[in-house]
């Protein structure tokens, strides 16, 4: 498993922290575990940190539009209305994360934002500063 996600009930979010390459599939593969998971409820934000990853080639060149766009629309009744934030460390990562914002509208249910920073991110949606988020990994 190339993520790691912890579900926060408290602060209805989910986390998901992506490692390693990050290629086509492993966004919905995440969220098939995510929405599988007891704790998970339609309405949950997602905060989705992709700092620790490079992207394959494909995703690089932005070469599947339309399975993004099919993607998107697939999870839409699942996931209901959230807000998705993705963290990308680099200025590259921000360009592809900005074009899957782009890509995937418009969804009636969420909407998807690109950050730099998990500071920012977290405030957009409503994550108390104090917060700890808990990995698996981190123990």
């Amino acid at each position: 498993m190339s993520f790691h996600y912890y579900v926060d009930t408290h602060i209805n979010c989910v986390f998901i922290r992506h490692i390693n390459a990050f290629v086509i599939g492993d966004g919905s593969a995440s969220i098939e575990v995510v929405l599988a998971d007891a704790d998970h409820w339609l309405g949950m934000n997602i905060l989705r940190d992709l700092t620790q990853v490079s992207f394959s080639k494909e995703i690089a060149e932005r070469s599947f539009s339309a399975q993004v766009c099919h993607s998107a629309r697939a999870y839409e009744q699942q996931l209901g209305h959230c807000m998705i934030a993705w963290v990308l460390g680099s200025a590259a990562g921000f360009a592809v994360g900005h074009w899957w914002s782009a890509s995937a509208r418009p969804t009636r249910t969420f909407s998807r934002r690109p950050f730099r920073a998990v500071g920012p991110a977290r405030a957009w949606l409503g994550i108390p500063e104090d917060d700890v988020i808990k990995y698996p990994d981190d123990d």
